[in-house]
C-alpha cells in the first residue's frame, strides 16, 4: 500500500503543512521536519485508507512502511521490552504514539507458510485507528521477493511462492 498522500490530486490541501499544490514527497516542511529529527531516534509514519469494516486484526502489506507494526500481542514468538520513550510512531495526524514492545511476530498465511516478521513493533493504541502493517522493505532485506501485476500480489521466498492475493481497490 503506497502512501495515500502521494496519490492525492495537487488541488487538495496537504495536511502536514496546510498548503495546496504539492504532493507529500515534495513538501519542504515535511522534509525539513524529517531532517531535523536526524538519525538518532526511530520515527515511523503510517497512513491508512478510510475503508470501512476492516477487522482490526487484519494485516496490510505496505510499501511505504519502514517496519512491521502490530496492534496485538498474540502471535509474537519472542519480545523484548524497551525503555520508556525509546521508540515511538508518528501518526499521519502528527500524534506521537509509544511503542511498547519489539519482537518477532509469526504470521500464518492461508498457504500454511509461517511468515516470521522480525523486529515487529507492538503499538496497542493503534487498534482502533490502523491495522497491522507488513513492511515490504523489511521483507526484501529478509530475502523475500514480491510481484505486483494484473491486479494481484505474490510473495516469494527464493523461487517458492508462499502467498498471493488479489488487489482490492488498489490494496491487498
Amino acid at each position: 500500500m503506497s502512501s495515500l498522500l502521494n496519490s492525492r490530486k495537487k488541488n487538495e490541501k496537504f495536511h502536514f503543512c496546510g498548503k495546496f499544490g504539492h504532493f507529500q514527497k515534495d513538501c519542504l516542511k515535511r522534509k525539513a521536519w524529517f531532517k531535523k529529527k536526524g538519525k538518532h531516534n526511530a520515527y515511523y509514519v503510517c497512513f491508512e485508507s478510510n475503508l470501512t469494516k476492516v477487522p482490526h486484526n487484519s494485516w496490510w502489506i505496505d510499501s511505504g512502511c519502514t517496519t512491521h507494526v502490530s496492534n496485538m500481542m498474540q502471535g509474537f514468538l519472542s519480545t523484548r521490552t524497551i525503555k520508556p520513550n525509546e521508540k515511538f510512531v508518528f501518526m499521519g495526524n502528527g500524534v506521537k504514539v509509544l511503542v511498547e514492545v519489539v519482537g518477532t511476530y509469526r504470521l500464518i498465511l492461508d498457504t500454511g507458510f509461517y511468515l516470521e516478521l522480525i523486529d515487529t513493533i507492538y503499538v496497542p493504541s493503534i487498534t482502533s485507528i490502523f491495522r497491522n502493517l507488513i513492511s515490504l522493505s523489511k521483507l526484501d532485506v529478509a530475502g523475500y521477493s514480491f510481484k505486483f501485476g494484473n491486479g494481484c500480489f505474490s510473495l516469494y521466498k527464493c523461487t517458492y511462492l508462499i502467498g498471493s492475493d488479489t488487489l482490492y481497490d488498489g490494496f491487498i
